[in-house]
């Protein structure tokens, strides 16, 4: 792909048609060693040109107060300049890390522009896990203008000259809460398919009255708990039984139902809330 350099008229930029076409992810990594962001074009994404240029950008995740990363590894670009601004009143529960990118020549365009996953960081956290670690989505509420007067928020503008446009984040196409409450009980997440016969949740979507039920396996089970994207625990059932009726007020969403083990090991499935 032929690259750019960063510099583009203001005046041609305002010109170009925008496409929203570029999502996001948070992983913990396999070999447990620290946490990776990925990025990808969206499938629907219109074809690329191979005249393409990154000009900056910058991920946002929310955190645990205190929170804090060491070992920033770059894959693809140079990332630094991290900022962060603590239980900001928007939302006071967590911290707010922006960490910058200024592209360079290691940016795989190819890969990129045929939907493959790019992964273009790493780092490792200092100390436990934490309780929260996401990446901030569209709706969160310390969008700018925000009570720091900062500029926080996922941006990762990919220009098009060719076809004048601009590709830019629109989301995340993997939210990491399973993994991160994974990690907080330092264990993995069950394959689903070793219970798939008897964990049932009906119906869902479902507008806050609905049914998990457990079958045989009741008896393995000790604690179902229900967990919101920012790892918050809005539902928690201890007396187990094999039909339990959940009756609950939610905000539209997708929320995780954790079923504990004896064995404190977790089974995890998704529930969507749709009013």
């Amino acid at each position: 792909m032929k690259k750019l350099l960063p510099f583009i008229s203001f005046l041609f930029i305002a010109s170009m048609t925008l496409q929203g076409q570029i999502l996001f992810k948070l992983e913990k990594l396999a070999d447990d060693s620290g946490w990776g962001v990925y990025a990808k074009l969206d499938e629907n994404s219109p074809d690329l040109s191979d005249n393409l240029v990154f000009s900056s950008g910058q991920v946002s995740m929310l955190v645990s107060p205190g929170f804090e990363i060491k070992n920033l590894n770059n894959l693809v670009g140079f990332w630094g300049n991290i900022s962060r601004v603590n239980t900001p009143i928007e939302n006071s529960n967590v911290d707010y890390v922006d960490i910058g990118f200024i592209v360079n020549d290691n940016f795989p365009y190819d890969k990129f522009a045929n939907e493959e996953e790019v992964l273009l960081f790493t780092f490792e956290p200092v100390g436990d896990c934490p309780d929260v670690i996401k990446l901030m989505d569209s709706g969160d509420p310390f969008y700018k203008p925000n009570s720091a007067n900062t500029n926080s928020g996922n941006y990762f503008p990919l220009l098009d000259i060719t076809t004048e446009s601009i590709f830019h984040w629109i989301g995340n196409y993997q939210d990491c809460i399973d993994i991160c409450i994974a990690c907080l009980v330092n264990t993995s997440i069950l394959n689903e398919n070793l219970i798939e016969e008897n964990l049932k949740i009906a119906p869902n979507p479902s507008n806050g009255n609905f049914n998990i039920s457990l079958g045989e396996v009741v008896n393995e089970v000790a604690q179902i708990s229900i967990v919101n994207n920012l790892g918050q625990t809005v539902f928690e059932i201890e007396n187990v039984s094999s039909e339990n009726e959940i009756s609950l007020d939610l905000p539209n969403g997708i929320y995780n139902v954790l079923l504990q083990k004896l064995d404190k090991s977790l089974i995890a499935k998704r529930i969507i809330i749709s009013k």
